[in-house]
């Protein structure tokens, strides 16, 4: 049984693995946040990682486009 939950921990890892990676260098995800204090709209990739910011929704989508992604809208 200890190794039967061993491989659900391993397939569970992998899963999340994949699950962060799906869409990496093909989708990235704008989402409005504040930075200090301002209203902007940072551009995240696929894995989370924060990639550009910018002052309105229409940049942060341009910069996206510019690199040959879709962006998302997150709320």
């Amino acid at each position: 049984m200890l190794r039967n939950q061993h491989d659900r921990s391993a397939d569970h890892a992998a899963a999340l693995h994949g699950f962060a990676e799906w869409g990496l260098g093909q989708v990235a995800y704008v989402k409005q946040e504040e930075i200090n204090g301002m209203p902007v709209h940072v551009v995240h990739g696929a894995d989370g990682e924060s990639l550009a910011a910018a002052d309105s929704y229409a940049l942060a989508a341009a910069i996206v486009v510019q690199n040959g992604m879709t962006p998302l809208p997150v709320h």
